[in-house]
């Protein structure tokens, strides 16, 4: 038995290279695979965030048709008048709720942002605000709500003053106190400026993509503001939408065959288009994720074949000595559970800075764990002393990596009673050249 147990262990020394190669390699390939799903697990729940965003206004049955008008309409008058008739035609279809028009129509492009001047005093710089030039009707038809004062109507063309309806942004931002109705802007600091009035305050809305945070944004009446050539004709109907669609298509050529226009296209195809590439990148890396997984599963079983193959020798000794089958299935296991830890916890942090990709949402929330005096994991404390009235103080700071976070906006995250220092050379976290590794000192 001395004998076979030199055997063994000669043999098993000779492998003992290879062996600790493929394990590390393994094990390599467990903590990519775990990383590449992690990947995908932060898209698809971003994904599916879009998905279920509000959107703040009802595209369900909205059908919306683009149109853009020849050089024959030269005039503002000529194309308000056109778009004016136009709409006055689809609201008579049969099975159409309500009818109005948009330059550039949610879930996309902004076709304009003029600098807004307010009546009385101004600090700053204007602010360049996006202006959406609409038909009258338009936010019933959309299906955003009215906060206060009214919406624009067939009333508000070029012949009456000038009118505009803000969002809810807009007015909170420029009119704090909550007056924005009757208050007058310009958009244009020229003095000899039109002033406009505000009529109403409508609900935010996702304007331009179910991404972009919601922004300050303003309404104006198309017929008081017609100076682009294309349109878009939006429509809410309870009928079907295909025999909606051929009858916006017969009202627009029996107005005028030879205007061009790009289809009859439904809202919600509209928003499903948007989503299309972010769908594409979380089925791709999904896809990578799992064929990563699969072959780090298939890598272990092999190496863990392998190896079982290799230690043969040993186990029959083993047996023979008395080991019974459940320390033998022990053994074999601790081997692969080893391999498999070694890979789990090296993507453990790495995981957690791809949900980090937004420095400045992670420091609000790093800032609000050191004031509350929660410890957080993704953070590592080390003792400093400071003096803070004469008397020598230790305290234990919250440290935390944010890439791409400079000291100045780090210390106007942090705000009044936190100070702000970068790590140097020497401390215990050590430097890190390509991040911003900063102390949130809590302040009492």
């Amino acid at each position: 038995m001395s004998q076979a147990l030199r055997e063994g262990t000669g043999r098993s020394s000779a492998a003992e290279g290879r062996t600790r190669l493929r394990s590390t390699l393994v094990s390599a390939e467990t903590a990519l695979a775990l990383v590449v799903l992690a990947g995908a697990g932060l898209l698809i729940n971003s994904y599916l965030r879009l998905q279920s965003v509000e959107l703040g206004f009802d595209p369900d049955d909205v059908l919306m048709m683009e149109i853009g008008l020849s050089r024959s309409y030269s005039s503002d008058e000529q194309r308000a008048a056109f778009f004016s008739e136009l709409t006055d035609r689809a609201r008579a279809i049969p099975g159409v709720i309500s009818a109005s028009s948009i330059v550039d129509p949610p879930i996309g492009y902004v076709m304009w942002a003029p600098p807004v001047v307010l009546e009385g005093p101004q600090e700053g710089e204007p602010p360049w605000i996006a202006a959406h030039m609409v038909g009258p009707d338009y936010f019933r038809t959309m299906g955003i709500r009215l906060l206060r004062g009214r919406g624009l109507t067939s009333s508000d063309d070029s012949g009456h003053p000038l009118v505009a309806v803000v969002n809810e942004t807009m007015a909170r931002e420029l009119w704090p106190d909550g007056g924005a109705l009757g208050r007058r802007i310009k958009l244009s600091p020229d003095p000899d400026a039109p002033w406009i009035t505000v009529v109403g305050v409508a609900n935010d809305i996702r304007q331009r993509s179910l991404a972009s945070p919601r922004r300050s944004e303003f309404y104006v009446p198309y017929a008081q503001h017609a100076w682009f050539a294309w349109n878009h004709i939006v429509v809410r109907s309870e009928a079907d939408v295909a025999a909606i669609a051929g009858l916006m298509r017969q009202a627009l050529w029996d107005l005028d065959s030879t205007v061009p226009f790009d289809g009859v296209t439904r809202m919600n195809d509209r928003i499903s288009s948007s989503l299309q590439a972010p769908r594409f990148r979380t089925l791709l890396l999904t896809g990578f994720a799992i064929v990563s997984l699969l072959l780090a599963a298939g890598g272990l079983y092999a190496t863990m074949l392998y190896a079982v193959g290799q230690r043969a020798h040993e186990i029959g000794i083993r047996v023979a000595l008395g080991a019974d089958s459940a320390a033998v299935l022990n053994l074999v296991v601790r081997q692969g559970m080893k391999l498999t830890v070694i890979g789990v916890n090296g993507p453990r942090y790495a995981s957690r800075d791809l949900g980090r990709s937004d420095c400045r949402g992670a420091a609000r929330l790093l800032l609000a764990g050191s004031k509350s005096g929660t410890d957080r994991s993704h953070g590592r404390a080390t003792g400093r002393v400071r003096r803070q009235q004469g008397a020598a103080t230790t305290e234990r700071p919250r440290v935390y990596l944010a890439r791409g976070l400079t000291r100045p906006r780090a210390e106007q995250l942090a705000g009044p009673g936190t100070s702000v220092s970068r790590i140097r050379t020497g401390d215990r976290l050590g430097p890190a050249p390509d991040r911003c590794a900063i102390h949130f000192w809590p302040m009492s």
